[in-house]
């Protein structure tokens, strides 16, 4: 198992920009102004840690906050599409808000709309390749990742406030442990919260 791991959310992209959601990497939609400025803060504030591995999903915004947040130093990058966000079905390029509404309403059991898979399905997806990402032996791992993948590792981590976009979380192998320890109740605490 991996001794760190540096979780951060990729920086600001046109997306998030415009307030909709995008979970098709074949969609082109890089950072704006603001994500490369906070791609380049990253960089900095990453400057003098030890980094072993740079993991993206496929996403241009993702791949394009590694670009800036490692340049120069040589890293050594992994794009794993296993942690992509799930698809959002009908709900693809719509406000994040009508999503969040849908699932609030119908829990994590009933299939996407334009999908087929549920939320449960979604979460037990990314877990399994979470866990593949920590079994790695790599030794320092900075994972730039999505807000939903993100924002669920934290707090099953125990984290209680959630990061920025593009600012930089170390978890410890207790802490990646924890969070591979339980997956049922993550599911429902994380969308009840």
């Amino acid at each position: 198992m991996l001794e760190t791991l540096i979780l951060m959310r990729h920086a600001e992209s046109v997306f998030n920009a415009r307030g909709v959601l995008n979970a098709d990497p074949t969609t082109p939609g890089g950072l704006t102004e603001r994500g490369r400025a906070q791609a380049d803060a990253a960089r900095q504030r990453l400057a003098n840690t030890r980094i072993d591995l740079c993991v993206t999903t496929d996403f241009q915004r993702a791949l394009e906050t590694a670009d800036i947040a490692v340049r120069g130093r040589g890293i050594r990058r992994l794009v794993m599409p296993v942690l992509n966000d799930p698809s959002n079905g009908k709900f693809e390029l719509r406000p994040a808000h009508e999503l969040e509404e849908w699932q609030r309403a119908n829990g994590p059991d009933v299939p996407l709309p334009g999908t087929g898979r549920t939320l449960r399905s979604c979460f037990q997806d990314t877990h399994a390749a979470v866990d593949k990402l920590v079994m790695r032996t790599d030794g320092t791992v900075l994972a730039i990742l999505h807000g939903l993948t993100v924002g669920w590792i934290l707090r099953s981590s125990g984290f209680r406030s959630l990061p920025d976009q593009a600012q930089p979380a170390v978890l410890s192998v207790r802490r990646i442990q924890r969070f591979l320890a339980d997956t049922e109740d993550d599911v429902l605490r994380f969308w009840s919260s």
